[in-house]
């Protein structure tokens, strides 16, 4: 179980991360951008913050040896979808070549730990 508690804190310090860099960038962006934004456009970054920051704390829970079997395989499909939305967004890059070496520091800060919850949530739905 050590290695769990590993990947369990790996993704507490994630969601602590990715919860103070989402709120410094939304801070600052709505700042510089001000009233010129929608409500809509507002709350769909808001949206996606909360969502980035909400799959490791799930992640975490599901690594706990009470969470469910079925709570763990919707974790791993929501990881999938992650895992897969960064694809799109690298090839995307590649196509376009505009933010290439953001998408590479993507694959190792966000797209590794999701590989990792993978494998070791996988391990624990056996």
């Amino acid at each position: 179980m050590t290695e769990y508690k590993k990947t369990r804190w790996m993704n507490i310090v994630g969601a602590v991360g990715m919860a103070g860099i989402t709120l410094l960038g939304t801070g600052l962006f709505f700042n510089k951008v001000g009233e010129q934004l929608d409500d809509i456009f507002m709350a769909a970054i808001v949206l996606m913050c909360v969502v980035f920051t909400a799959l490791p704390v799930f992640s975490a829970l599901a690594l706990s040896p009470t969470f469910s079997r079925r709570g763990r395989s919707l974790v791993i499909g929501a990881n999938w979808f992650f895992v897969a939305w960064w694809v799109i967004g690298i090839l995307t890059a590649l196509y376009t070549h505009i933010g290439i070496a953001q998408s590479a520091a993507g694959v190792l800060m966000l797209v590794l730990p999701q590989a990792i919850n993978i494998r070791a949530l996988r391990q624990l739905n056996q």
